[in-house]
Formats: structure tokens, C-alpha cells, sequence
């Protein structure tokens, strides 16, 4: 049961333009900035916006297509669909906020209780039926938003930021819950997020959107080593340079140059782990070919230590532990010496 989106559309200043399946079980990720067209992406599958030019399908059957003036209208297009925000009905019940969609297709009262006690039950929220939505935490409502969306035995599941209106502390169990659901589900899932380890996490493929396009679309292995743009790059938390190279020398548009363990000639892409970048108070010895002094312009905490921005002609960052923070006595505004190695330096034609 493919999911199929070939569509542009228009809407104010978005032009969105894109060609993107997802296979029956695949999870992909939808990435990008504020404004580059995710959520809009989403609500064209639901049908709440209308595509201008195109095709979307579901396993074969046309959603939406102007040139044969056929527009599916939502509720009868079978998807499961998680806004940003839950939207739960404040005056019923969570039992009867996870059950609404099967009610509003006319089912028993008394059989569409039952499910919906088994999913808030699935959802780890047995005890929730008979509250209210102002009684929930960020996260419980969002569990009872994909318990609404799966009950119903949707085709394909659309989520959009799932996890953004949660607090850190319920942020990970969501997340694990998540991921469960979304592996049980036999149909294609389409999440849009703006976080990486959301992404990374939950999805088998990530397609990354920029200014309504889509710029890159792979595994993250695929795309954390050759990634396409700089926005890209930031998101797998890599360094990102363009320039020429030319006799295993790569060099900048500003003239600077780095060698790198590369063969090839022309316009490329050169990315730089932060891991890979070694940081001295003194001109280090050994042999890595790529040392200079630079000003650090910045410090910020990182999962695994510490970020260290460093300015120059070649701005990049560095990851190091935050023993070599103390170590190194690194503040904002001092000067530091930093080796690389050229086969540290990863080049892919621009």
C-alpha cells in the first residue's frame, strides 16, 4: 500500500514542488526549517489543501489529481492523521476522544468503548478513559491523539511533530512508544519533525525538504555522509565546506585550503566530523596534515561534551569531553591551535 505524492502547489510565498513514495511499512521523515513546506506536505495528503498540479495515490487509488477533478474529501480517505498539537475535544471524555472516528462512521457505542479502552490500554493509559483533556499532561494527550489516529485501522499514518508539544522528561518514553507503534503498523508513515534524533530514531529514510523541494532523501547513514546542502549538514551535526579541490588540496570560496586523502578534481562538497578535530594550547607534532590557530567564538553543550566553535579562515566545530573543556581551560576569545587529518576530510563532487 505505496503512498505516492508527486505534487506542486502554491500557497502565499511557498512554492512546494515534490516526488516522494513511501513503501508499506516504511517510516520516513520528513526534515526541514520553519516555512520550507513540511506540515503543508501533510495536510495535501489529508486533503485539507489542495494540490495546483499532480497526483497523490494510496496504493493505487487517486486522492487528489486537478487534471481528472478528483479530490477525495478527508474522512473518507482512511488516514490516520496527528497534527502539531493533539486537538483533543475538551468535553468528552479520552474514551471518547479516541473512539470519535469510529463513531462518526456510525459504529456501536458500546464495541467502539471497548477499543478504545484496548488502545489507551496499548498507549500505557488504562486509567485515562473518563478524564478529561484539561487534565492531561502534554505527552498523555499526545498518546491519546495516536491512539484517535490508529484505532480506526487507517491505510497510512501522517504525524506531524508528534513530539514537539512534549516536555523533556516524557520526551524519550514517547518517543519509545513511538517507535513501537509505528514498527507494528503494516501501512506507509510519514512523520515531519524538526529534530534529528527524532528523525534518526524513528525513521527508516529521511527526506529532507528546503524552500518547498526536496534536497536530499536517504537513509541516515546515506545522507550523514554525503549530505547535499548545508542545512544537511547542521542536522547530522557535521562541518560542511564548498569549494574546488585540486591535487589533493581542497579550497575554499574564500582561498583557504585543507588537504584531503582525495583524488578527484572540480567543484565538491567537503564534510568534517566535530569528533575528528583535535584541539592544542600548543602547535601540535605528528602527522596530521591540516594545522592551524583559531579563536574560539563559542561553547555549547553537545550529548557526548562539548561543541567548541572556532573561527578563522576555515570555521568549524569541534566536539570534545568536557574534562578537555577544563583541561584546555577553553573559553570564548581564546586562541587554539587544531589538527586534521586529510583522511578525516570526506570531499563528494558539488
Amino acid at each position: 500500500m505505496t503512498l505516492s505524492l508527486h505534487c506542486e502547489l502554491t500557497l502565499g510565498t511557498l512554492h512546494l514542488q515534490m516526488e516522494l513514495e513511501v513503501a508499506p511499512g516504511e517510516t520516513v521523515a520528513l526534515v526541514g526549517q520553519n516555512g520550507a513546506g513540511k506540515s503543508t506536505c501533510l495536510r495535501t495528503i489529508a486533503g485539507l489543501v489542495a494540490i495546483d498540479h499532480g497526483r497523490i495515490a494510496l496504493h493505487g487509488d487517486v486522492l487528489d489529481e486537478p487534471t481528472t477533478k478528483t479530490m477525495v474529501p478527508p474522512p473518507t480517505r482512511r488516514l490516520g492523521y496527528m497534527p502539531q498539537e493533539p486537538l483533543l475535544f475538551p468535553h468528552l471524555s479520552v474514551r471518547d476522544n479516541v473512539g470519535y472516528g469510529l463513531r462518526a462512521r456510525g459504529g456501536d457505542r458500546t464495541r467502539v468503548q471497548a477499543l478504545a479502552d484496548e488502545w489507551l490500554a496499548r498507549v500505557g493509559l488504562p486509567d485515562f478513559a473518563a478524564r478529561r483533556p484539561r487534565e492531561l499532561s502534554g505527552g498523555e494527550a499526545q498518546r491519546v491523539a495516536l491512539a484517535r489516529a490508529l484505532i480506526t485501522e487507517p491505510r497510512a499514518l501522517l504525524l506531524d511533530e508528534p513530539l514537539a508539544a512534549v516536555d523533556a522528561s516524557a520526551r524519550l518514553l514517547l518517543r519509545q512508544q513511538l517507535q513501537q507503534h509505528l514498527r507494528a503498523f503494516p501501512g506507509p508513515r510519514l512523520l515531519v519533525t524538526h529534530d534529528a534524533v527524532d528523525a534518526f530514531v524513528l525513521a527508516d529514510r529521511i527526506a529532507v525538504l528546503e524552500q518547498g523541494r526536496l534536497v536530499q532523501v536517504g537513509t541516515a547513514a546515506e545522507i550523514g555522509s554525503h549530505p547535499k546542502t548545508r542545512y544537511v549538514a547542521d542536522l547530522v551535526g557535521l562541518n560542511f565546506l564548498r569549494g574546488r579541490v585540486h591535487d589533493s588540496v581542497f579550497t575554499t570560496a574564500n582561498g583557504a585550503t585543507l588537504v584531503v586523502a582525495s583524488t578527484m578534481h572540480g567543484p565538491a562538497i567537503a564534510t568534517v566530523h566535530p569528533r575528528a578535530i583535535s584541539l592544542f594550547r600548543e602547535r601540535p607534532h605528528g602527522s596530521p596534515r591540516n594545522v592551524w590557530r583559531a579563536e574560539v567564538v563559542g561553547i555549547e553543550p553537545a550529548l557526548a561534551g562539548r561543541r567548541v566553535q572556532l573561527g578563522g579562515p576555515v570555521p568549524l566545530v569541534a566536539e570534545v569531553t568536557a574534562a578537555a573543556i577544563a583541561e584546555l581551560a577553553l573559553a570564548t576569545g581564546e586562541v587554539v591551535w587544531l589538527s586534521l587529518k586529510a583522511t578525516e576530510v570526506s570531499v563528494a563532487p558539488a
